[in-house]
């Protein structure tokens, strides 16, 4: 023991008498769970002894010594001097919760807070493999056999220079030793690379970033896409070019405690306080309208959409089946609409309100920045590691991504197995690795020609999107820019009001009126609502099963005396989903008629308002009236062909043309058939030749 030490080491002591930390003790002598620390709040030790906290920032690695030290005295105390045989484990102090304002952005770090305590918070942007470290080294004696123990600091494995043994002999030019691993000291490493939180960037400011090592039992926490607290000391290291080392240095943050800021829905815990209002909600008739009228209510209108929003938060049932097929749970939705239309505000809305949820631009996203990247480990070894995109950080939440029509088709090609099997498959430098993407996806994007054409009846000609990619959408809502006066009147007076209420605000002076403008559920209330409920796994009652079946057989028939297909498997599986989430706004363990009724009625406004009950359009990016149009011109071309090897276009527009095809729409159609199918070609303008194969 240290002895300028021993007076610090005499407070711990006497702070450790404690309830809570005798308790702590005793779970690290049973060894229960693996427990290695002893979690000390700083609220509690400023209020017993407040220079300790004062030291601990200006001086930590003596007071985390001096704890740690006390931590072992205690042990001893307890369980004898022999405390090696009884506690194999390092054992560590830890300091948290230290309120805001000790917080620091890593912006701000400065040569002057060097070995001090800081407490940052930040994103984790990338995450190592947990390693092994060595930090006390045995080593034997090539010649005599003698093991001496010799502690290891910094990055370089330091060897001995001679053998301490007088009856060895062996001089200091011909020392040879070994290194055994079986009594050597080795301690788990994670290598952690953090980013400041992209809302406290100002401007044009990129993100900054710091490299933070995880010991012993802080490594292995986080993933790529948490959110934390992080308390430790700060420290330096030389940049170095090969062996020569430069005068200026690196930062680098020795991790003393994580703490997850933006925890997963099932790390919430709701108070008994929180649990009584939730059931109070959920037990009331409008439960579902309350949780969508609290979803962005800035935003006027849009209650179908809000409402879908709502049933994507609280999701349906992951399911895995007994042949091994996982079939998702998370609901997907896709906004297209006029602009102005509020599709970016709902989607940064639902970011901030679900845990893990992240939002990105399709105009700055690319595959490697939506996925995952390989990127060189360079504080490592220079091996390719994968750095976590979007879709991989929002694991566990919901991927808002906007403006989805302005990505490269590459790059939204990179999300049908993310939406789908919810995985991500990377083979890319030397890596072949799958990532997890339990995650639902909100997508918006805007018409071709910036407005929706009224005399439209395809969505998918509407819209710059692959047909694939907009089939695996279990919802799609159009949101149009009409001029109605009535309309136009409550948005404006909605809008007006809400800038009133802002001022208002801005100024601190109350306003009466603002409860048109606020959630309904406090966002954070809503977080632990969502996450209370997802531990149910409703399942579905004969009801809903009957009323589910009978609306897919009977708009599959309704398809079928029209020659289209009006709804597909893909669409039934999604009812399902919808019918488990509306289920859990109630917090019932069954999913009864009315749940199937709300899904169905979404449903409905889906197929019917925005697909015109005209699925294959939107699996094969064409309308069944154009399909129509299309067989008739092929099948006239095909009879023309069989006696001529040439045909004009006027000759085809004398047949077609009383069949009520236009000019442009065969112009439109034979340029379909020549570009997708590779059937014709053109040897001279307005001339058409089959092609031989």
């Amino acid at each position: 023991m240290v002895t300028e030490n021993k007076e610090l080491i005499d407070r711990f002591l006497k702070f450790y008498e404690k309830d809570e930390y005798s308790a702590q003790i005793a779970d690290i002598i049973s060894g229960e769970q693996g427990k290695k620390s002893i979690i000390i709040d700083q609220r509690e030790l400023s209020e017993f002894d407040p220079d300790i906290i004062e030291l601990l920032i200006e001086d930590p690695e003596q007071v985390i010594r001096s704890a740690e030290e006390a931590l072992e005295e205690r042990i001893k105390q307890q369980i004898g001097e022999d405390m090696e045989a009884a506690i194999p484990r390092r054992i560590h102090a830890r300091f948290f919760n230290f309120g805001e304002r000790w917080r620091t952005s890593i912006r701000y770090l400065r040569s002057s807070d060097v070995g001090r305590f800081v407490v940052l918070d930040g994103m984790v942007k990338k995450a190592s493999e947990v390693r092994p470290k060595l930090i006390v080294a045995a080593y034997k004696c090539a010649k005599c056999g003698y093991v001496q123990m010799r502690k290891q600091e910094g990055n370089r494995l330091t060897e001995p220079l001679h053998c301490p043994n007088p009856e060895c002999g062996l001089s200091k030019n011909e020392t040879s030793f070994k290194l055994v691993m079986s009594r050597s000291v080795f301690v788990d490493e994670e290598r952690l690379e953090v980013q400041e939180l992209p809302e406290k960037l100002e401007g044009g400011q990129q993100p900054q970033r710091i490299v933070a090592l995880a010991e012993d039992d802080m490594a292995g926490q986080l993933a790529p896409g948490d959110r934390v607290i992080l308390y430790g000391i700060l420290d330096a290291v030389p940049r170095a070019r090969g062996n020569i080392k430069s005068t200026t240095f690196d930062f680098i943050f020795k991790v003393n405690y994580v703490e997850k800021e933006n925890k997963e829905y099932s790390d919430i815990e709701p108070s008994e306080e929180d649990i009584e209002k939730i059931e109070a909600i959920a037990k009331s008739d409008t439960a579902i309208e309350d949780v969508a009228h609290s979803i962005a209510p800035t935003v006027y209108g849009h209650d179908k959409i809000k409402k879908a929003l709502a049933l994507q938060l609280f999701g349906g049932v992951a399911k895995e089946m007994p042949d091994g097929t996982h079939i998702r749970g998370d609901i997907h939705i896709l906004l297209v609409g006029d602009p102005g239309t509020a599709k970016s505000q709902m989607l940064k809305y639902i970011s901030k309100l679900s845990p893990r949820g992240v939002y990105a631009s399709g105009k700055s996203a690319s595959a490697a920045g939506l996925t995952a990247a390989a990127v060189k480990d360079e504080g490592g070894d220079g091996r390719w590691t994968l750095e976590a995109g979007a879709l991989v950080m929002a694991d566990g939440g919901i991927a808002c991504i906007d403006e989805m029509d302005k990505m490269s088709n590459e790059d939204r090609s990179s999300m049908h197995e993310a939406m789908e099997q919810q995985t991500i498959t990377v083979v890319k430098a030397g890596i072949s690795a799958t990532l997890k993407s339990r995650c639902a996806l909100l997508g918006a994007a805007n018409p071709k020609l910036g407005r929706f054409s009224q005399n439209s009846d395809s969505l998918i000609e509407e819209v710059n999107l692959p047909p694939p990619l907009m089939s695996r959408f279990d919802l799609m809502f159009i949101m149009l820019d009409v001029q109605d006066p009535k309309r136009d009147k409550n948005i404006a007076e909605h809008i007006l009001k809400g800038h009133r209420i802002g001022e208002k605000l801005k100024n601190d002076r109350s306003d009466e009126s603002i409860e048109s403008h606020i959630s309904k559920i406090d966002p954070d209330l809503m977080k632990k609502y969502v996450s209370y409920a997802k531990r149910l796994n409703p399942i579905m009652t004969d009801g809903a099963i009957k009323k589910i079946e009978d609306y897919y057989l009977k708009t599959r028939k309704k398809g079928t005396k029209k020659s289209i297909v009006s709804i597909t498997a893909r669409h039934l599986e999604a009812l399902v989903r919808m019918t488990e989430a509306s289920a859990r706004v109630r917090l019932s363990e069954e999913a009864d008629e009315k749940d199937a009724e709300v899904a169905i009625a979404l449903m409905r406004a889906y197929l019917e308002d925005v697909l015109h009950d005209d699925v294959d359009s939107q699996i094969t990016g064409e309308s069944s009236s154009k399909r129509a149009i299309r067989r008739t011109v092929w099948e006239t071309m095909e009879e023309l062909f069989k006696e001529k090897e040439q045909i004009t276009f006027r000759e085809l527009y004398e047949i077609l043309s009383p069949k009520g095809i236009s000019e442009m729409q065969l112009r439109e159609t034979i340029d379909k058939i020549k570009n997708d199918g590779g059937s014709i070609y053109e040897p001279s303008p307005e001339k058409y030749r089959k092609l031989r194969i």
